[in-house]
């Protein structure tokens, strides 16, 4: 019946009527009067589904079957024709929605003995809509203030209370056909979602200072849950088409990251399910060959880095190549900034105050990371109960042989992490919605590939990339070592990639070679990436360093001979090894999807060859990595990661647990792909017919990279191979991986200036 009462308000009908209708032409006749029966009739609804949620207050109401509910939802539907749901039911709770109380049925005689018939519990009173009924007076239907249910928890709103609201609020978005609030409408959902999310006994509450105790993890996820839900408003724009939530947005960011800032509760080294990564390596390995990969197969690859809707939001973080942040929060926080951005950005004033928040803030991120990392290590405080924690165990009980001393801080580089993806959230908001935005900050450019560099990485690890990247000019880097913080290493790693891939363009699987090169270029001039053809060494050299500083903690742990029989530093040392060869795994993983993304598009622009600039100064830029002096880097640096897992094999304590787990396998054929889809790279980038690479070429270079190799399967592998009387972990992992180990020389040959060493 009610519906039909809103269709033919929906379209107009009642128009004719005027007061000579009498309580028709009060009930229906102007959009006023329409408005308040809709809030009425809202309010009954939000009665009901109270309700059912919170049924025990209700006296234990029976639950209704899924045929009340969609009845409901219609209903809702109609209404929405005439009012914005969300925008009233959200206004209808937090002033006009009272609390529940007992009443006496009007419909039903009394009976003594039938008791239950006769009360009820609910927030409307019946006598105001019998009154509604009967004379059409709306005035009295609302309760007054003073009596809103919400309104009386004051800043304490209970969980149950906040989980039903919750419910109805999502139960009201989708009853809304379409996003069509004003600003003044989305106000009212903004100030209740304030309420929900910052208050007391929200999932992010001011804190404390000098609180030393971290959250539950029932916390942490229930947080993750509500801000996916607010994404959800966001981007199906139910909270406004230009939404002013600026310092609601910055709250939930920094509570959200400070949060997760204890030892006890990060965990951001890698964690795939072992099926997964040997199904994961097993398509790079396919993904690498020189003959070409079906485009199927990479973008299977591709869209395992990021979630193409809104790029971060996932459900898990073990995903064996995913680029994303660490953890479920802080992917749902960058989400959020992402989303907000691409909203913001039409309008310069507010993309400008949106800008300097998010500098603001990744600022705020990097001065506490370094104010941690500058804290003697016996005065670091934040994790409650350092010597309960398995995750401290795993490296701080480790005596390491030599100079390098793994050294494990989540902290500082999840707030490292936070501060590089809030801003590569808004250089993703503009590809995303292909708006440039104004101002020069958010760009893919030089000062931007520093900035990332910077925040994610220590100084250590900064010289150490200098040194291969030849321009530096202090002696005592020469040998320097880079940074023994395991986790920084890990993170700073993924960011790096991260930016690189946002350099390539990763979210276009069209079939038509032209739609792909035209996403491309559009791209490319949303985020402004510049004409430095020096941008993917950078890039690259900063990826690789890191690669390499995890091999050098690798091979510290190789190099202790013996491990006390202790149960924890047992478990610390086994740990701590498995850690480092996932994260090589990952990182050579990393390059390989970078590497044939790279050829991906030197192949296209070679068969179409489109007159572009934006494209050709990518495509250059692509090209100098086919250098013989990067060649000649990347190939040490690979070799000395497969010398570190061959050695893993044969002198780690615990070769044969790590064998067992099946990681020093997938590390091994990790690397060996990178190497193969390079070497494809390269001879794509056709070194010998390009001016600008054979400015750097050197037959020295590509003589000696081939030797590396070759000299590490003279010594390290094919004695091992061919040894039939050899037996332990280190045979098996060269009896295995020969085939793949061969294939490379195979690959080799077909670079001409190598053949020579070959």
């Amino acid at each position: 019946c009610w519906r039909l009462v809103f269709r033919v308000i929906e379209k107009k009908l009642n128009g004719k009527l005027d007061e000579g209708d009498g309580i028709v032409y009060r009930i229906f006749g102007s959009q006023r009067s329409a408005t308040m029966l809709a809030n009425h009739i809202l309010l009954q609804v939000i009665d009901v589904l109270y309700s059912q949620l919170l049924w025990e207050e209700y006296g234990h109401t029976p639950p209704f079957d899924d045929h009340v509910f969609d009845q409901l939802r219609s209903l809702c539907i109609c209404m929405d024709a005439v009012v914005p749901i969300l925008p009233t039911v959200s206004d209808l709770l937090a002033r006009k929605f009272g609390k529940p109380r007992w009443y006496k049925s009007l419909t039903i005689e009394r009976k003594e003995n039938d008791m239950e018939k006769v009360l009820f519990v609910s927030a409307i009173d019946p006598e105001v809509h019998k009154r509604f009924i009967q004379q059409g007076d709306l005035q009295g239907c609302s309760p007054a203030q003073e009596e809103a249910r919400l309104r009386s928890f004051g800043h304490k709103i209970p969980r149950e209370e906040t989980e039903a609201i919750w419910s109805i609020l999502g139960f009201s978005s989708r009853c809304t056909n379409m996003p069509r609030s004003s600003a003044s409408d989305s106000k009212e959902p903004q100030r209740l979602l304030v309420g929900l999310v910052l208050y007391d006994c929200g999932t992010l509450p001011k804190t404390v200072d000098g609180q030393s105790l971290p959250p539950a993890r029932l916390q942490v996820d229930t947080c993750s849950r509500e801000l996916k839900w607010i994404c959800t408003l966001l981007s199906t724009k139910l909270l406004g088409s230009l939404p002013s939530m600026d310092s609601f947005v910055k709250q939930i960011i920094e509570r959200s990251v400070m949060l997760e800032t204890f030892d006890a509760v990060l965990d951001l080294l890698p964690a795939t399910p072992k099926s997964r990564v040997s199904s994961t390596v097993k398509k790079l390995w396919g993904y690498s060959c020189i003959a070409g990969s079906s485009v199927e197969l990479a973008s299977d690859l591709q869209a395992g880095l990021m979630n193409l809707d809104t790029k971060f939001v996932v459900d898990s973080t073990d995903s064996a190549y995913c680029v994303m942040p660490s953890t479920v929060l802080l992917q749902r926080c960058v989400s959020m900034i992402a989303i907000y951005a691409s909203m913001v950005m039409t309008k310069n004033k507010r993309w400008k105050d949106l800008r300097t928040l998010l500098q603001n803030l990744a600022s705020n991120f990097l001065k506490k990371a370094l104010d941690i990392e500058a804290t003697p290590e016996q005065n670091k405080t934040g994790a409650g109960s350092k010597n309960s924690d398995a995750f401290a165990e795993m490296f701080s009980s480790i005596e390491a042989a030599t100079e390098i001393q793994i050294v494990e801080s989540p902290t500082s580089s999840y707030l490292r992490e936070a501060a590089c993806y809030l801003l590569l959230a808004g250089v993703i908001a503009r590809s995303n919605h292909n708006v440039t935005g104004e101002g020069n900050k958010f760009h893919l450019n030089k000062a931007f590939r520093e900035t990332i560099w910077e925040y994610s990485s220590n100084e250590k690890m900064r010289c150490h990339q200098m040194q291969f990247l030849g321009m530096d000019r202090q002696p005592m880097c020469a040998s320097a070592a880079s940074s023994s913080n395991i986790c920084l290493v890990y993170t700073s790693a993924k960011t790096m990639t991260c930016t690189t891939l946002l350099h390539l363009h990763i979210s276009d699987f069209e079939s038509d070679p032209h739609q792909i090169i035209e996403c491309l270029r559009k791209h490319l001039l949303a985020v402004k990436v510049d004409d430095d053809v020096n941008m993917f060494e950078y890039l690259l050299t900063s990826i690789i360093s890191n690669l390499l500083a995890t091999c050098d903690m690798l091979d510290t742990l190789n190099q202790k001979g013996r491990v006390p029989e202790h149960e924890e530093k047992c478990r610390a040392h086994l740990n701590s090894s498995k850690s480092c060869v996932d994260i090589i795994r990952s990182i050579s993983t990393w390059l390989t999807l970078i590497f044939g993304r790279a050829e991906f598009i030197v192949e296209l622009m070679i068969n179409l060859t489109p007159s572009n600039d934006e494209l050709s100064k990518l495509v250059e830029a692509i090209k100098r990595l086919g250098g013989s002096r990067f060649f000649l880097f990347v190939m040490r640096s690979l070799t000395k990661a497969l010398s570190v897992i061959v050695d893993t094999a044969s002198r780690n304590t615990f070769s044969k647990a790590l064998n067992n787990e099946g990681c020093l396998e997938t590390s091994f054929r990790s690397c060996l792909a990178t190497m193969r889809i390079y070497i494809a790279l390269m001879n794509t980038c056709r070194p010998e017919k390009n001016p600008v690479v054979q400015q750097v070429q050197s037959s020295t270079d590509w003589e000696t990279a081939a030797t590396v190799y070759i000299s590490f399967l003279k010594t390290q592998f094919i004695s091992s191979v061919c040894d039939t009387t050899e037996s332990g972990e280190h045979r098996k992992l060269c009896h295995r991986q020969s085939g793949g180990a061969m294939s490379i020389l195979a690959a080799l040959c077909s670079v001409s200036q190598s053949r020579r060493a070959l």
